[in-house]
């Protein structure tokens, strides 16, 4: 056996490794952007579990919540804590809407959220906040445009 045909042999088993890297690299990065999305679910997960236990879990908060949907007056430390609420619920599908869109998120799941965000405008309380939110422009400009598009859309 020659050098050329050692060398020859050499360059096929160095593109055959080469072909297993790859595959075995692409293999890895799948396993690893599954693995991203389901932190991001969880961590989703966790962030509506917080704002959701917030409301139920404080007293004034609770009370505050009871009385706006009874139609009852609400004093101003109970208006103060459901507005400093409904920003922190705001913020959170803020944060979902961007891990949908940077691709953490599927578009079915997405379009739960969306489903959420609609019927949320329904609201008196909510939807004040959100008007507060346009007129003092708290939100990312793409948010509160994603948000007004399904607003005008009704879904």
């Amino acid at each position: 056996m020659n050098w050329e045909a050692i060398g020859a042999i050499g360059e096929t088993v160095g593109a055959i490794a080469v072909v297993f890297t790859i595959a075995y690299l692409a293999i890895q990065v799948r396993a690893s952007t599954r693995a991203s999305k389901a932190v991001v679910r969880e961590g989703v997960s966790s962030s509506l579990q917080n704002v959701m236990l917030s409301r139920l879990d404080t007293p004034v908060l609770a009370r505050a919540g009871m009385k706006q949907y009874s139609g009852a007056d609400l004093d101003d430390s109970e208006t103060h804590q459901l507005k400093w609420w409904t920003a922190m619920w705001w913020r959170t599908y803020e944060n979902i809407y961007y891990q949908y869109r940077n691709g953490f998120l599927e578009e079915v799941e997405w379009r739960g959220y969306e489903n959420v965000i609609v019927s949320t405008l329904r609201d008196d309380l909510m939807l004040r906040h959100w008007k507060r939110v346009l007129q003092d422009r708290t939100m990312s400009e793409e948010f509160i445009s994603h948000v007004e598009r399904l607003r005008a859309c009704g879904t």
